[in-house]
This record gives structure tokens, sequence and C-alpha cells, in this order.
């Protein structure tokens, strides 16, 4: 039997990145249908214009403010106009993510904390709400792929770039996206979550980390769905959640070692087997974290919902990748698997906890070992079934 230190890899997966395909997909889920309307385009920036433009933000300063106005309100008009009928025009508009990308560069284009800089991002924070809201100018109702988008450029604002941080400026906008009644479409609220996680990995000012953490946690610890949000959806905004609560980690300020390790149980709590991808996410992301020195956390209980999550990941596994894969979830979270020896709860553990954590662990070695059997290929869930029963079994004497 393999050493609980030095145990097979499994397939890896990147638990704490979501790119813009993955926002989208939930868009997809939701539908794209929307109203045509009729509205006014404003004029196309020329070559002129572009290369004013172009200059403004590499000098950071704004020597035409209107100028450079109108012409990002061109392309914030874009964003908005996705498959809207517009004035003049024989074709619906379709091209928001370009459009998108002008703000993203042009950002990227300026120095921060140039005067170029602070006006675009000024522009950036008073349009893209409004259309991921779903009304801007003229348009009373936003497609939704435009809605995404705008939130999309908001979740993007960087203070810096070199290194990346993202401002903090936008951080408000993005925790009322995540539950506001006006921002009423689960692709926005994915968009939003990106941006969370994107500041939760560069680091959350202190002054807006308790806001970020406690709306994390009643995402992520939020079991029913709310009305007219399909559960697969609802997972993955959860999933999304954990994300962020992993990329904040413990610390001595927000969150505090006793509400992460809480809000990270409570997600990994029994629930139907659509909640399986879920649960091994917060397992994950348990196994990310230095828990050492934290006595206030219960490792015991936090080893009851892990065993209880092997159990359910072996007996609703349909392949053997993904038995592994999840699985692996688990040997994170008990050992912070390899090269981690800092990490996962058997690091921290004390006392009974720590007794209890090592035998868990050694029946646990059982049925990771059959998941990963080199002699039975294709028979490695009936053999994981087998040890997954005597686990069940462990936990009851």
């Amino acid at each position: 039997m393999h050493d609980a230190k030095s145990r097979p890899v499994g397939v890896r997966r990147n638990l704490t990145s979501v790119p813009l395909l993955a926002c989208l997909a939930a868009v997809l889920a939701c539908g794209l249908a929307c109203s045509p309307l009729v509205a006014q385009e404003p004029p196309r920036p020329g070559s002129n214009e572009d290369r004013a433009v172009r200059s403004m933000n590499a000098d950071g300063n704004v020597s035409d403010a209107a100028l450079y106005r109108d012409y990002y309100r061109y392309y914030a008009y874009q964003i908005a106009a996705i498959n809207q009928q517009v004035e003049g025009r024989t074709k619906t508009v379709d091209n928001g993510e370009r459009s998108a990308r002008r703000f993203i560069n042009g950002l990227r284009d300026t120095k921060p904390g140039s005067a170029a800089r602070k006006a675009l991002q000024g522009y950036i924070l008073e349009w893209m709400p409004q259309m991921a809201s779903g009304s801007y100018a003229e348009f009373d109702d936003v497609a939704p792929h435009g809605r995404v988008m705008a939130m999309m450029v908001v979740a993007q604002i960087n203070e810096t770039d070199s290194p990346v941080k993202p401002s903090p400026d936008a951080v408000p906008v993005l925790l009322e996206a995540i539950d506001g009644k006006q921002y009423d479409f689960d692709g926005v609220r994915a968009a939003a979550l990106y941006g969370i996680v994107r500041h939760a990995e560069a680091g959350i000012d202190d002054a807006q980390a308790a806001k970020v953490f406690e709306k994390l946690a009643a995402l992520a610890t939020q079991t029913d769905p709310p009305p007219g949000r399909d559960d697969r959806i609802h997972s993955f905004l959860r999933a999304r959640a954990v994300d962020g609560l992993a990329a904040m980690g413990v610390t001595e300020k927000v969150p505090s070692a006793t509400d992460l390790a809480k809000a990270l149980s409570t997600t990994l709590a029994a629930e139907s087997s659509r909640g399986i991808a879920l649960r091994c996410a917060a397992a994950a992301a348990i196994g990310q974290q230095n828990w050492n020195g934290k006595s206030d956390v219960d490792f015991k209980d936090v080893g009851l919902k892990l065993a209880n999550l092997a159990i359910a990941v072996t007996n609703a596994a349909s392949s053997t990748e993904e038995l592994q894969s999840r699985l692996h979830s688990v040997d994170l979270a008990l050992t912070g698997g390899e090269d981690n020896e800092d990490r996962g709860i058997d690091a921290a553990a004390q006392g009974d906890s720590k007794e209890y954590v090592d035998g868990l662990i050694e029946q646990f070695n059982l049925l990771y070992d059959a998941a990963f059997h080199p002699s039975m290929p294709g028979g490695e869930i009936q053999l994981a079934k087998a040890e997954s029963a005597k686990l069940a079994d462990w936990l009851i004497k």
C-alpha cells in the first residue's frame, strides 16, 4: 500500500480558475432569446479617432475628453446591441466580445493611475453595470450575451498589470451582481464570480475581505436553488463560490480558520448525487489550506464528512477516470497530497481527532488503492465499491 504522502496523482483539475467560456456556458444553459428593438447607433469611430485614443492611452492624458468618451461609448453600444435590430442595419449586431476587448485592451494600454485609466475605468463602472442589469441607452432588454460581456469587462479591471492586481473599485459591483435583484440572470452572476475569484487569487483588500467572505460563504452553503434556477446552474455557481473561498484561504483576519472550515465543511455535507462535483470542489479547497495550529477546527467532523463523500463518490462513479479524479479531491483534503506535508487535515489534527483521522486515512488508502489498481483495468469501480462498503462499516464502528 502506498504511503499517504506519496500516493498516485490521479486526474488533477484546476479548481480556482474559471475562463470566459465557462461563464458563457452558464448563459447558453439559460437561453439566449431576446426581444429585438430598434435603436440609433452612434457614429463609428474612424481611423483618426482610433489613433487619437491610442495616443491618449499611451500618454495617459485625456487631451480631448469628448472624443475619448464618444469613442468608448460606441463600443459600449456594440455590446448592448448584441442580437438587437439597429436602425439602418440589415443584420443584428453580433461583435460584442470584440467590443468588450476594446475596453480591456484600452485599460492595459494605459498607465496605472493615469488620467486615461481613471477615465476609462469610470466609463466601465458607469455603463457596464447598467448593461449587465439589462438596460442601457435605448435598450430596455439587453441580450443575455451582452449582459455577460458587460460584467466580464468589470471583472477584468486591474489597478496594476504587472504584477496583476485587480482594482478594488470593481468589488462592490461584483458583489452586488452575485445576488442583487437587478442582476436577475445567472450568466451575469457567473461572470461576477469569475471576477471575485480573480480578486481572491490576487489578494482581497482587508477593508473588503469580510463582505467578500460573507457573500461567498452564503452562496457556497446555499443548498436549495432560488426559484427559477436550474439545479445544475446552482451547483456551478456554488462551486465558483468555493473556488473563491479556497483562494482567500486561512488568514489571521478574514476569513478565520473556524469560519472557513465551517463554510467548506457545510458544503461537504451530504446532498443528492447532483452535488458530488461541488462537494469534491469543497474537499479540494480544504486540502489547499494550511490548518496547522488551528485547534478550534473540528477535524473529526470534517473527516467524517470526507469519508461520507468518498463513499458517495464511489457509489455514483460512472467511469474510472471520474472515480479517480473525485477520490483525489478527498485525498487532498485528508493528506494535502504529494509534497504538501503542511496541508490537509492530517497535518493539523491533534489528540482524539488525530487518532480518528489517522484511522480514517488508513481505511481510505484501501479504497484509493482500489481505484488505481494497476492489474484490474476496467474493474477498478467494483474493487472500489467493495472497499467503500468496508469504509462504511468502519464509520459505524
